[in-house]
C-alpha cells in the first residue's frame, strides 16, 4: 500500500474536523431550541397560590433570553433563575405558580424564548392548566309552582370558608327590581350590602329569595352570591347555583275547547266560555291563533263581549260567522291582567265550526205576448231565499239562455234576488227554449231554472 505524504494526510484531516462541524451544527440546528413537559397545577381553592417546578431542557448553542406567563394572571413566574442564562446544551429549572381568582378550569401558556450565538430568536409555548375551587357554595333555590303576580319566598344558606363574607348577589337575566321574577329583597342587586356582615370566624350567611313570576310555565336564572376575603375586599369570588320556579295561570277557561257545529254561511252563532280569575285580575280580551290544518281564516272567530256574574267569574262570549264553507278552526286564549299592570294569555283553548250553504231555487219569467224576430224581449230570473246582501254581501250573477246560446251573460242579482236580462228575440221561427243559471254565493249553492218554452214569429 503506498505510503499518503504529510501534507495530504493534514488537508484530509481538516475535511475530517469541517465535516464533524457542519454534522454538529446541522444536529443543533434540527433539535428543539428548548422543551418542557405540560404543567399541570391540580386543583386549589381561590385565593390561595400552588406552585410547580418547571424543567426546561435547552439544546446546544441556545440560550434562554425570557420566561413569563403569556396570558398573565392566574399564572405567573416571579423569578428565573442565573442558571437558565447559561448556553445550552443545558437544563434549568424555573418556579411557576397558579392563583385562581374563581372557581373553574383555568389555561395558560409558559412562554419561553431562546436566542442562539447568531442572535436569531426562537419562542417555545408549553401548555398550563389548573382548576380554581371556590371557597364555598351556594345552593340551587327551587321555589316550585307559584300563581302570576303572588310573591313566595324561600331561605337558602350558602357556606363558606373562614376569612370570608357574603358581599352582594346579582342574577344573570334579571332586569331592575321592580320587574325582576327572581330577587333577594334584602340584598338590592349589584349593591354591597354585606348582609351577614364580614366576621372573619363566620363560615355561613342565610338570606331569603323570592319569586315573583310575570308568565306561565317554567323559569329559571343564574344567582351569583359574591364572597369577599375579610382581610382584602378588593379580592372577591362568584359562589353560582340555579334558582327556579313555576308561573302558573291566575284563571281557568271552560269548556276547554268550543264546538259550533254546522252554521250557515254568513249567519252569526254565539257560544259562551267560563272564566274563572283569581282576585284582582280581570278580562281584558280574546285572541285567535291560526290552525295550520285548517287553511279557512281566523277571523270568521270573533271576541264578543264579557259579563261577569261576580269579581272573579265571567262569561267571554264568542262569535263564529263562517263566510265561506268548510272547516273552521282557531286557538284561542283569554288575556287577563291586574291592577298592577300585569298581563297574560291563560292556556289556549280550541274552537272549531263548519260553514255550510243553502240551497237555492231559482225560477224563470218570459215577457207576454208572442216575439218577432227581431224585437224587444224581457225574461226575469228569481232566487229564493233573497235578501242577499244583508245576509252574503254578494249576490251572485244570473246567466240566461236561449237554447245552448246565451242571451244574457252573468248578469249581477239584485237585493231581492231578482235578475233582469233585456234582449232580442233571436230566430229561427218557431219553439224556443229558454232557461236561466245561477252562479251561487258564498251562502247559496248555485241552482238552474225549469225551462220555459216561447214561440218566435218571423
Amino acid at each position: 500500500m503506498p505510503r499518503i505524504a504529510r501534507p495530504m494526510m493534514r488537508v484530509l484531516a481538516v475535511l475530517v474536523a469541517l465535516l464533524a462541524s457542519a454534522l454538529v451544527n446541522t444536529a443543533a440546528q434540527a433539535a428543539e431550541p428548548v422543551t418542557a413537559s405540560p404543567v399541570s397545577f391540580g386543583s386549589i381553592q381561590v385565593g390561595k397560590t400552588l406552585t410547580r417546578s418547571v424543567t426546561l431542557t435547552v439544546a446546544a448553542g441556545q440560550t434562554i433570553d425570557h420566561v413569563q406567563s403569556q396570558e398573565g394572571a392566574p399564572f405567573d413566574v416571579p423569578t428565573v433563575p442565573a442558571t437558565c442564562s447559561v448556553p445550552g446544551p443545558t437544563e434549568c429549572t424555573v418556579t411557576a405558580t397558579f392563583s385562581p381568582t374563581q372557581a373553574g378550569v383555568a389555561t395558560g401558556t409558559l412562554w419561553v424564548v431562546t436566542c442562539s450565538s447568531s442572535s436569531s430568536c426562537s419562542h417555545t409555548y408549553v401548555p398550563m392548566t389548573g382548576t380554581g375551587v371556590a371557597p364555598g357554595t351556594s345552593p340551587a333555590v327551587a321555589f316550585g309552582q307559584a300563581m302570576v303576580g303572588a310573591t313566595v319566598t324561600k331561605p337558602f344558606t350558602v357556606t363558606f370558608d373562614a376569612g370570608w363574607f357574603v358581599r352582594l348577589v346579582d342574577f344573570a337575566n334579571q332586569p331592575g327590581p321592580a320587574t325582576a321574577t327572581f330577587t333577594v329583597p334584602a340584598v338590592p342587586p349589584g349593591v354591597y350590602t354585606d348582609p351577614c356582615g364580614a366576621s372573619p370566624t363566620a363560615t355561613s350567611c342565610t338570606m331569603t329569595a323570592a319569586f315573583r313570576p310575570r308568565s306561565i310555565g317554567e323559569q329559571g336564572d343564574t344567582m351569583r352570591v359574591r364572597v369577599c376575603k375579610v382581610a382584602d375586599l378588593s379580592f372577591c369570588t362568584a359562589l353560582t347555583s340555579t334558582i327556579s320556579g313555576t308561573g302558573t295561570a291566575p284563571g281557568t277557561v271552560s269548556p276547554t275547547s268550543l264546538a259550533f257545529g254546522q252554521v250557515r254561511v254568513t249567519t252569526t252563532a254565539v257560544k259562551s266560555v267560563r272564566v274563572t280569575l283569581a282576585a284582582g285580575w280581570h278580562v281584558s280580551g280574546v285572541g285567535f291563533g291560526h290552525v295550520p290544518s285548517v287553511p279557512n281564516p281566523t277571523n270568521d272567530f270573533r271576541y264578543g263581549r264579557t259579563t261577569c256574574q261576580s269579581p272573579t267569574v265571567c262569561l267571554v262570549e264568542i262569535k263564529f260567522q263562517p263566510m265561506q264553507a268548510g272547516s273552521h278552526a282557531a286557538d284561542a286564549y283569554v288575556g287577563v291582567c291586574n291592577a298592577a299592570g300585569l298581563c297574560v294569555h291563560l292556556p289556549e283553548f280550541r274552537i272549531t265550526g263548519s260553514g255550510y250553504q243553502v240551497a237555492s231555487r231559482t225560477t224563470l219569467k218570459a215577457s207576454a205576448g208572442t216575439p218577432r224576430i227581431g224585437s224587444p224581449m224581457t225574461l226575469t230570473a228569481t232566487v229564493t231565499p233573497g235578501a242577499f246582501t244583508y245576509d252574503y254581501g254578494y249576490n251572485g250573477t244570473m246567466t240566461f239562455y236561449d237554447g245552448k246560446s246565451v242571451a244574457c251573460a252573468a248578469v249581477p242579482v239584485n237585493d231581492h234576488g231578482v235578475a233582469t236580462c233585456s234582449a232580442v228575440a233571436a230566430g229561427p221561427t218557431g219553439v224556443h227554449t229558454f232557461k236561466a243559471v245561477y252562479s251561487g254565493n258564498p251562502g247559496l249553492k248555485p241552482s238552474t231554472s225549469t225551462s220555459i218554452y216561447k214561440w218566435v214569429n218571423p
